[in-house]
């Protein structure tokens, strides 16, 4: 596995993520009563989950992501007691008890390889009781090369930050992700900062066969936050699947 990729710039990861996702997963944390998030990040999808009063378990490696995520909550002191955070990535986590309900959001396409999928995978089974659900995305559609092009700016007072995004296939089957933030105060370049990381290429065939391979049934294939059924094809895939019967 690689590091996310985004150590050099957590601090804007929040105003960039646009993904619609945050009622999919709370409905899901909402019916289940707890929630373990996997890849949590700066706790963009988990702090709307505590906020619902439900007991939240957050695994994050990265100690940039998991600063901005504590920042967030000394904001909120009271979601506290809700609140557990571990530092570690997908296949290396290791808790004291098992879970009715797991999450990752962006977090699958950066398992390099089959083998990292396979650990993460049955580490999370390891970590979810008997029909225990997991649920997560995968963007199929964004593993292809794409020239350096802007994608998204976002203004604070006089500051606006200008993001750029481009990746290429490599001959080891993962796409080299490259990101730019450019800082401007008053109109005027302050700073840039690049960061490179590293996602895997697979398909939905593939996804699926390493699911059902490590102790899961799939139960529906969704194409969107809306549960929406998954079209062959489409950018966009969400799995949700339980475990199977045994450890």
């Amino acid at each position: 596995m690689t590091k996310t990729g985004y150590e050099k710039s957590a601090e804007f990861y929040d105003y960039f993520d646009m993904k619609d996702n945050i009622d999919f997963f709370c409905s899901y944390a909402l019916r289940e009563g707890e929630a373990l998030d996997i890849g949590a990040g700066t706790g963009r999808i988990s702090i709307p989950i505590l906020e619902k009063d439900i007991k939240t378990w957050s695994v994050e490696p990265s100690s940039e992501m998991l600063e901005q995520f504590i920042n967030k909550l000394d904001e909120k002191p009271e979601l506290n007691r809700l609140s557990e955070l571990v530092q570690a990535d997908a296949c290396t986590f290791k808790l004291e008890r098992k879970f009715k309900f797991a999450f990752m959001s962006g977090v699958f396409d950066h398992f390099l390889t089959n083998k990292d999928r396979e650990h993460a995978l049955t580490n999370i089974n390891k970590h979810l009781e008997e029909g225990g659900l997991l649920v997560f995305d995968v963007f199929i559609g964004l593993m292809k090369d794409s020239s350096l092009k802007p994608a998204g700016i976002h203004k604070i007072d006089s500051k606006e930050i200008r993001r750029f995004v481009g990746s290429k296939t490599m001959d080891d089957k993962t796409i080299k992700v490259t990101l730019i933030f450019e800082i401007y105060e008053d109109d005027k370049l302050v700073e840039e900062i690049k960061q490179i990381s590293y996602a895997g290429i697979i398909n939905q065939k593939g996804v699926i066969e390493q699911v059902e391979q490590s102790g899961f049934q799939i139960l529906n294939l969704y194409g969107n936050y809306d549960f929406t059924p998954y079209e062959n094809n489409k950018e966009l895939l969400i799995i949700e699947a339980k475990k199977l019967s045994g450890d």
